[in-house]
């Protein structure tokens, strides 16, 4: 977690530089309901892993979450080990990253 802080803030202040000025950018802190008895500044260690915690998610197409083989989530034909009739058809199996949209590889 402390890492994320640390990213988080780091990338909050980098948006308070002079180049990020001209381009008329400034942060955004959200007010969000679990986070709302803390104090909204990006000097507020406690307020940003706050905001971590409540809005955390990716805005990328993760894959390889569903290992496929022996060991993992699905087998050669992408059926769940030990669920019957299920089968996961989706970048979730991809062994590595592709290198370009992982989009494009699904279809």
């Amino acid at each position: 977690m402390q890492c994320a802080v640390q990213a988080l803030k780091m990338s909050m202040e980098m948006l308070q530089t002079k180049p990020f000025h001209t381009l008329r950018v400034s942060p955004h802190l959200p007010r969000l309901s679990g986070c709302d008895h803390l104090e909204a500044s990006i000097m507020n260690e406690d307020y940003l892993s706050c905001i971590i915690r409540q809005a955390e998610f990716t805005s990328y197409h993760p894959g390889g979450t569903c290992a496929l083989g022996e060991g993992g989530v699905v087998d050669d034909e992408l059926r769940v080990h030990g669920v019957q009739g299920l089968r996961v058809v989706d970048g979730s199996v991809f062994p590595s990253p592709v290198a370009g949209n992982s989009q494009h590889s699904d279809q």
